[in-house]
């Protein structure tokens, strides 16, 4: 009888044992795969703040009008050179598709950052969401005034359509649409295409085929091109309805002044509370 006992709870304690020890691996191996390796989301390392270190844009209507040989806006000539963004032409040139280069020289004349902020957020019901906030200026935005100050919000990406290497990049699962405002007005854009990929240094390029935007001629699709380089793992509030600045310092000619052709002169057009999307 003492002997049964005995090995009745050897036998309990054997079972306990067992399950115990399935607990733990059960424990130990939570989050992870392949033999122990950590399953890790995507999304996260994409997530925080930014700050934007390149922009370009050449919007076109196509046919014989082309506001690219109006001026492509970039902020770093060589840099558009090195992305191929751009063929540099001489400015004289029949078929001119950039201002980057004038007479063989480098132009000058490149777009100015006043300002920028990033921030790249995510939310497992959602996805990742890219915004963008840019204050800007060139001469030739005085034609599009609406440009010199851009906030843009990308449709969320699901975490399907994330990887190490890049977010929204294949074609077949791709999100599409921007929305956001400029200097007045709100904007949106639902059939507009972009993909983020991660450049060798780390930096992310987001690559924007704006589709049907607004500017004073009519609607354009203006390609858009910017680098965002990663300052912080925890991202950041940005506010759309506000500059960063209404008093840039940007020297303006005596002819510029007289026509309120200057920087501060359209940045005093800001509306904080913009007007609603044209349709």
């Amino acid at each position: 009888m003492k002997k049964s006992l005995l090995l009745i709870l050897a036998s309990l304690f054997a079972v306990f044992s067992l399950t115990a020890c399935a607990d733990e691996d059960k424990n130990d191996t939570a989050g992870e795969v392949n033999g122990g390796t950590p399953v890790v989301n995507p999304a996260s390392e994409y997530v925080g703040t930014y700050d934007v270190t390149f922009f370009a844009t050449k919007p076109s209507m196509g046919g014989q009008f082309d506001m690219v040989a109006m001026g492509t806006m970039t902020t770093d000539c060589a840099k558009a050179g090195e992305l191929g963004i751009l063929t540099p032409v001489d400015k004289e040139s029949p078929d001119v598709k950039s201002e980057c280069k004038i007479n063989g020289e480098l132009n000058k004349d490149i777009a100015n950052i006043i300002d920028q902020q990033a921030v790249i957020t995510y939310d497992e019901n959602t996805g990742l969401t890219i915004e963008t906030k840019l204050q800007i200026w060139k001469e030739i935005m005085s034609l599009s005034p609406n440009d010199i100050y851009q906030y843009t919000k990308y449709t969320a990406v699901p975490v399907t359509s994330i990887t190490a290497e890049g977010v929204n990049v294949v074609s077949a699962n791709a999100v599409k649409g921007v929305s956001g405002r400029h200097l007045t007005a709100k904007s949106t854009n639902p059939l507009s295409t972009f993909k983020v990929t991660k450049m060798s240094d780390g930096n992310l390029y987001v690559e924007l085929d704006l589709i049907d935007k607004e500017t004073l001629v009519g609607k354009v699709n203006a390609p858009t091109y910017v680098i965002l380089k990663k300052k912080s793992d925890t991202p950041v509030t940005i506010n759309p309805d506000s500059l960063f600045t209404s008093q840039t310092g940007i020297a303006c000619s005596e002819e510029q002044a007289q026509q309120n052709m200057c920087p501060d002169d359209f940045y005093a057009k800001f509306k904080p509370t913009p007007d609603e999307a044209a349709q």
